[in-house]
């Protein structure tokens, strides 16, 4: 079925499909997509339920999800043909299909999950993401560099989590977009300054979008960006794109792109859940009784620390009198700040690090391998920045204990101070 011939084997019909159709339906989709999210965002974000808008007696949104469905399987009978195209298919037929059957042929609405108006958001902002990652970066290193890449990138962040912040229901009352601007920014250049309380002035959705905010300012815009890219493109692109990305993550081996971005992704998801559930553990019960509760503060403050983002949904932060005294919170979160702190590339060096010690290990245990493994030892840059973390932590201690010992601990046990 695939090969490396052109389309139906006439290279006429091959320049026409990747120079006009292509295109066309790319940013037919594209478009479509888009007015899906605003709908999502108007629906999500407003105090009022909007009626739907209807065409021809039938909902927008299921003629636009039709409009989707139908370019998807017509990218997919497109890709048949081409031989660099053969994820691209698969992916593109099981996206149309699944449109096409659950939602576009779904008329009596039997399944409900599928009625949800939450699920046709996150499907909406999913498929944009995914569309909106495949445009080749390249376009616009044409016009900036790297750098100035990077910066419009947080700009653009900046502004579109002030838009949301502004939406009705993102918030308990209504705030000024100078608010919203300042708390936007505070989240995604990480730096926990707040002029409004976020316990207290953001809703759910507002303290989720600040979360957001917080995680891609936290692990990098543009490591976001490009490894979506990289990924549904099924690491298809140029060299220069990928010299380009490199560039932005300072990866030095061209080749080890995609295996670094799905390392820091990994790294993050995993540190976080592992903190979010000792957050959970330590929570008292009877401070916290509901589930829901417990697991809001754990995932919102594991990530906020990791991320270092000073962030807190309590009323007086981590000072709140609710968990001020619990040790192990306390503990968990400060060991959240200290492995966000120190930066992804000595994270991935430890992670390579103990990988193959472990390998080393399990060739001497289960294979009785006795022959000498070399392990890659941690460089000069992550034994630096360890040893100085270690050092500061250490110092910063025993100087805090000393001078306050008679102030801020005054009347607590030794081992609480």
């Amino acid at each position: 079925m695939y090969s490396n011939r052109l389309f139906f084997g006439s290279k006429n019909r091959a320049k026409i499909i990747n120079t006009i159709v292509r295109p066309a339906v790319n940013t037919l989709v594209l478009l479509a997509l888009l007015v899906l999210v605003i709908l999502a965002i108007s629906k999500i974000g407003f105090t009022q339920e909007a009626k739907p808008i209807m065409l021809f007696g039938i909902e927008i949104h299921n003629i636009l999800f039709t409009v989707v469905a139908i370019v998807y399987l017509t990218r997919s009978y497109i890709c048949i043909g081409f031989r660099s195209f053969n994820l691209d298919f698969l992916v593109f037929s099981t996206i149309g299909l699944f449109i096409l059957l659950f939602i576009t042929l779904n008329l009596d609405r039997n399944i409900i999950w599928l009625n949800n108006f939450h699920f046709y958001s996150l499907l909406s902002i999913a498929l944009f993401t995914f569309e909106l990652s495949r445009f080749d970066i390249r376009i616009a290193s044409h016009l900036v560099n790297p750098a100035q890449l990077f910066m419009i990138s947080f700009g653009f962040i900046i502004i579109s989590g002030s838009l949301f912040l502004m939406l009705p229901k993102a918030t308990t009352h209504p705030i000024s977009f100078v608010d919203a601007l300042f708390t936007s920014t505070s989240a995604v250049c990480v730096t926990g300054l707040t002029v409004v309380d976020t316990a207290t002035d953001f809703t759910l959705l507002g303290k989720a979008i600040i979360l957001v905010l917080i995680q891609v300012g936290g692990i990098g815009i543009m490591t976001f960006t490009s490894f979506f890219g990289y990924f549904f493109k099924g690491g298809s692109a140029s060299f220069s794109e990928k010299f380009l990305i490199s560039d932005m993550l300072s990866e030095d081996n061209v080749a080890e792109i995609a295996k670094t971005f799905i390392k820091v992704v990994l790294i993050t998801l995993l540190i976080e859940a592992i903190g979010a559930i000792s957050i959970y553990l330590s929570l008292d019960p009877v401070i916290f009784p509901t589930i829901e509760k417990k697991i809001h503060i754990a995932v919102f403050h594991s990530i906020s620390a990791f991320c270092n983002a000073g962030f807190s949904t309590l009323r007086f932060n981590i000072a709140d009198s609710s968990v001020c005294n619990n040790i192990p919170l306390l503990y968990s979160i400060s060991f959240l700040i200290i492995f966000g702190g120190i930066g992804f590339p000595i994270l991935l060096n430890i992670y390579s690090y103990i990988k193959i010690k472990l390998h080393r290990v399990y060739s001497l245990i289960i294979k009785r391998n006795r022959k000498s493994v070399i392990p890659q030892l941690i460089n000069i840059n992550s034994q630096l920045v360890l040893v100085t973390t270690a050092f500061l932590l250490i110092a910063g201690t025993i100087f805090f204990f000393i001078f306050e010992n008679h102030n801020t601990l005054e009347g607590m046990m030794l081992s609480k101070k």
